[in-house]
């Protein structure tokens, strides 16, 4: 059950005339923001996989928002190269865009360990191919931040951003197949601290030109997704499996839900008052709950050192210029 979501949306702007573009709207979070971005007037532009699962969830969002205006785009993550041709035919058709919302995310591969492209695809999924996305699409942000006032990149984290300091090998095709018992883990909690790094890292690029584009971070707390039990599927063995089944479990019973979990994006999309850098997620039960709120930014999570790592990593990878 909903508990903030109505009066939160109640307080939003329009954004009627403005287009928003999500990827990962098949389900949870990013389902309900490309539902309420519609609600609020946007053209909303949904990038996913093509599968039965992303064309159930364009009926069902045209079924709950009929007057609204969706564009369906596929879009895989795992491919550079269908990352490429998605956010070229995206620019053409929309000279101005004015929000990217990066939220498409896994825990672990449903697929494999690495991708076509070489790499870890919990680490193309979750960070490498959004750089790739952001870099196709930052002219049109721009123009839709001159034509507006300000545009946004949002990025996604998450409560298990917490560990380790970024290090290269997560990013790199050199140890795509380093791949043991907890890795699982340790590649998400990189792809998610990389989440704020990278926001770090436009702020400094943007904010040092003038940029009209605002790069934000959120995090929706433990909602009820089917990401973690989904994710389970094709895991290394039956440890591992178990225990992403019983995360899997927490999330559902003890989580919050979707509609909840998606406000700290709406937040960050489309609330007037937030600034460049902020970070808002909910602070409750140690992250996991709450309405979202805006949180510190601890100096690790943007050191000019951690910066410096994750962009050049990330446009090794995807051997663009941004």
């Amino acid at each position: 059950m909903a508990r903030w979501l109505s009066s939160l949306v109640a307080q939003l702007p329009s954004q009627a005339g403005k287009v928003v573009v999500v990827t990962g709207t098949t389900s949870g979070v990013g389902h309900v923001l490309a539902k309420e971005a519609a609600r609020l007037g946007a053209t909303v532009v949904c990038m996913n996989r093509s599968s039965s699962r992303s064309e159930a969830a364009a009926r069902s969002l045209r079924e709950a928002v009929p007057d609204g205006v969706f564009e369906d785009v596929h879009c895989d993550l795992m491919s550079f190269a269908s990352v490429t041709a998605a956010g070229t035919a995206v620019a053409k058709r929309h000279p101005r865009i004015h929000v990217l919302c990066n939220n498409a995310g896994i825990f672990a591969s449903t697929t494999g360990t690495v991708t076509e492209d070489g790499f870890n695809c919990t680490a193309q999924t979750n960070h490498l191919a959004h750089f790739l996305l952001t870099s196709l699409l930052i002219k049109n942000l721009e123009a839709g931040g001159n034509d507006k006032g300000n545009a946004r990149i949002v990025n996604v984290s998450s409560v298990m951003r917490h560990g380790s300091p970024l290090a290269l090998k997560y990013f790199d095709t050199g140890t795509a197949e380093w791949y043991h018992a907890g890795s699982m883990q340790e590649f998400y909690q990189q792809t998610k601290r990389a989440a704020l790094v990278f926001s770090s890292a436009l702020c400094t690029r943007l904010g040092g030109r003038g940029s009209s584009i605002k790069a934000v971070t959120v995090h929706p707390g433990m909602t009820n997704s089917s990401i973690a039990a989904r994710d389970a599927r094709d895991t290394s063995g039956w440890m591992e499996w178990a225990q992403w089944q019983l995360t899997g479990l927490v999330f559902k019973y003890f989580g919050m839900s979707n509609e909840d979990g998606a406000c700290s994006l709406l937040v960050g999309c489309f609330d007037e008052r937030v600034k460049a850098g902020d970070f808002y997620g909910p602070v409750g039960y140690w992250g996991l709950w709450g309405r979202p709120e805006l949180i510190k930014v601890v100096p690790e999570e943007k050191s000019v050192e951690q910066i410096d790592l994750l962009w050049r990593a990330s446009e090794q990878a995807t051997k663009v210029k941004m």
